[in-house]
């Protein structure tokens, strides 16, 4: 657990419980908090690919001030299994144009859960068997900030329960794919499109209660 200064990012100086600048990590069994920034964030140099992989299973983050895991596109791989994210201020996982698979969450207590965007580049986030709930704004969020670029999600087995808004895709080059084995449960709106975003159904539309 770590404190800091929670007016900065990670970027500006503010406080990370792990911080990967370069090279390759594996966290697994940790519980990590930081009362006044991120619990977990990726290197900030955009332009390269200076961390190789990142792997990270069988953790607790929570409670963070600012994020859980902000993810940049420094990595090659990104592979998150079997994580518990809660009682986050801002973002669970803050998403910055970089390509992750995640298996087996649960995000829980949070502003907003997933929020990617297609900054700096093309990316795509798969989102398997996880759980999404309790979050008072967004539970998924993709944006395309960028003409050019590309900005993925796919979600199968998924639960989005209890938030405001399920999902949300803003922009021509976004997309949000989902299908029949993802539900709804509970939450204000299920779809929220903006901007030319995409909704996609891969087979039938989202169970939704």
């Amino acid at each position: 657990s770590v404190g800091g200064d929670k007016s900065k990012d990670s970027s500006e100086g503010g406080s990370v419980g792990v911080f990967l600048r370069k090279g390759k990590l594996t966290l697994e069994a940790c519980a990590i908090s930081s009362a006044e920034g991120t619990g977990v964030a990726l290197g900030d140099d955009w332009d390269s690919r200076s961390t190789r992989t990142f792997f990270i299973a069988n953790c607790h983050i929570g409670p963070c001030g600012r994020h859980g895991m902000l993810l940049n596109p420094c990595a090659e791989k990104i592979i998150i299994k079997k994580v518990v994210i809660f009682a986050v201020e801002q973002c669970a996982i803050g998403n910055n144009s970089a390509d992750a698979a995640i298996t087996d969450c649960v995000i829980s207590t949070s502003q907003d859960g997933l929020r990617m965007n297609s900054l700096s580049r093309d990316n795509e986030v798969t989102l398997l068997d996880s759980r999404i709930t309790n979050c008072i704004g967004t539970a998924t969020n993709c944006l395309s900030t960028a003409i050019k670029n590309t900005a993925t999600l796919t979600l199968t087995g998924c639960t989005i329960e209890k938030c405001k808004v399920a999902l949300e895709v803003n922009g021509g080059t976004a997309k949000i794919v989902v299908d029949k084995t993802n539900s709804v449960k509970d939450c204000t709106d299920a779809n929220v499109i903006k901007n030319g975003g995409q909704l996609i159904s891969s087979e039938a539309n989202m169970q939704q209660d």
